[in-house]
């Protein structure tokens, strides 16, 4: 029976030394090997047999791409990984041998070497090791790629979710954990505070890996915490210092997210004290009209409310959508009215 002859092959020297002169009986007992075990529906027992190989230098791999003759391209299945494994994200991080090429052409399966603990995949402990040491400032989608494909533990995802590995566009000085990321957005490139993922932008992004990328934490849009604190730092410049193109911008978008089910409608309440409103206002002493910058709840819309000296949204803006999305109401309540009108007499 052929399990009689493959408990004495396995001891063979042509399977055990690794001897060159044995490189063509070793190749055909791999290819009979493997051809037997694929036709097994228990493979167990079988794979008993093959228990004194496992650790033993029998299987040829292949060096710089080319199938070598030498005994130094013979390795344990553990040492190598398969002819069809995707290892380009982890070039320049050692040496990752894979199993001959030339072996599956002869017949031999991707299922019978991986039963012999040739490798499929990078270990997840190893990848974790490295994340913040490979290279990956010009072109993360190789790593991409790769975690797209591994199969991956909740663990090993918080462990992504946390860890600094990813590439911001021009800037090679660190690297960053997903969520200090954004995807490509030219909308975005009005905020400073935003960093892009660096990727090859004449490739575009999959879906696949777009979907993987935000669920590990990237972001898609800014929080409102970090737009609003930004709009409140621009508009607490000077006339003169101030970006009014990029503050124009900025208003823009905020405003075209407070719309109704709009990302930023509920959590906006809070931010109404905030001063970044472009207003007029009047001063009633000399009459002239001055430029300020005033927060939804301190000022209106109504262009009648500078004879009374209150601020008013700047005319030359869409005034009638910023006050519906901003909450900045027409005219000032009665008992404000009174008030002013006590202060005037």
């Amino acid at each position: 029976p052929f399990e009689i002859w493959t408990s004495f092959i396995v001891y063979h020297s042509c399977m055990t030394k690794g001897l060159y002169p044995e490189n063509t009986i070793r190749r055909m007992s791999i290819v009979a090997i493997s051809k037997h075990f694929d036709s097994l529906e228990r493979k167990g027992r079988y794979l008993e047999l093959l228990a004194p190989i496992k650790d033993s230098p029998f299987l040829p791999c292949d060096t710089d791409g080319t199938d070598s003759n030498t005994t130094t391209a013979l390795k344990c299945p553990s040492e190598l990984y398969l002819a069809s494994s995707d290892l380009s994200a982890f070039e320049g991080c050692g040496d990752f041998h894979k199993v001959a090429k030339s072996l599956t052409k002869e017949g031999v399966s991707e299922e019978f070497l991986l039963a012999m603990g040739v490798r499929k995949t990078i270990s997840m402990d190893f990848l974790f090791g490295h994340l913040d040491t490979l290279k990956w400032n010009e072109n993360p989608k190789p790593l991409i790629n790769y975690l797209l494909n591994a199969d991956l533990s909740r663990q090993d995802l918080l462990k992504l979710r946390s860890t600094c590995y990813l590439p911001a566009e021009n800037d090679r000085s660190s690297l960053y954990a997903p969520s200090d990321l954004y995807l490509k957005n030219d909308e975005l490139k009005i905020f400073p505070f935003v960093k892009f993922l660096q990727w090859n932008s004449s490739e575009g992004m999959p879906s696949a890996h777009r979907e993987f990328l935000i669920k590990l934490g990237l972001r898609v849009d800014p929080p409102l915490s970090s737009i609003m604190t930004f709009m409140e730092r621009e508009s607490s410049k000077t006339a003169e210092a101030r970006d009014h193109e990029t503050h124009g911008a900025a208003l823009r978008y905020l405003t075209s997210r407070l719309g109704p089910s709009g990302l930023y409608e509920s959590d906006f309440k809070h931010y109404r004290h905030f001063k970044f409103l472009p207003c007029i206002r009047q001063d009633l002493e000399t009459g002239e009209v001055v430029n300020e910058m005033q927060s939804p709840s301190a000022c209106y819309y109504n262009p009648s409310c500078l004879v009374m000296g209150f601020s008013v949204l700047d005319p030359t803006l869409d005034q009638i959508q910023i006050a519906n999305r901003t909450k900045c109401e027409k005219d000032p309540p009665t008992q404000i009215l009174l008030k002013r009108l006590m202060q005037l007499v």
